[in-house]
């Protein structure tokens, strides 16, 4: 796999940003997103299309906004697809409102399944907010093996969808 380390946006997807892409083996590491405004993904910002992410290490990406961070991991918006076996440790918010400093999916109408993932030690801001995954619309299927823990407040924080399978694991 690829490696993408240490590059730096200012607004959306610090290490990629796509709206159609085929993710496979890749480690995604280092990156920030930065900026007086909302943020989009410091490791990666998938907004619309098709995306499929197999197997990849997203760690130690930072999102640090004035107002918003939607992912500092990784941003799944309005997107459908595949998102299974990663790694998505140790991202974290260092300003402003997290919104999933591991992984944030929004989605209007798509199906995304999400399974066998490990969402770990990832951390907001402010100790109130979600640190994990935070759910906000569309309708993904949480499928079983993912395991989530030791991140900020809440490991999965579902603020409005449907469909979330409790056979994965909450520490």
């Amino acid at each position: 796999g690829n490696r993408v380390t240490a590059n730096r946006t200012d607004a959306a997807g610090g290490g990629i940003n796509c709206d159609t892409c085929t993710l496979n083996s890749n480690t995604v590491s280092g990156n920030s997103a930065q900026a007086t405004r909302d943020v989009y993904g410091g490791g990666i910002n998938l907004y619309s299309g098709t995306g499929s992410f197999a197997n990849n290490v997203i760690t130690g990406n930072v999102a640090t906004p004035t107002n918003y961070a939607y992912g500092a991991g990784v941003r799944f918006a309005n997107a459908s697809g595949a998102f299974s076996g990663n790694r998505i440790t140790g991202n974290r918010v260092g300003s402003g409102t997290a919104r999933g400093a591991g992984l944030y999916y929004a989605a209007s109408a798509a199906l995304t399944t999400i399974s066998h993932n490990t969402v770990a030690s990832n951390t907001a801001s402010v100790t109130t907010q979600p640190g994990g995954v935070y759910v906000d619309g569309g309708t993904p299927v949480l499928s079983t093996g993912n395991n989530f823990y030791n991140n900020t407040r809440y490991n999965l924080y579902n603020a409005t969808a449907s469909n979330l399978n409790t056979a994965s694991v909450y520490w």
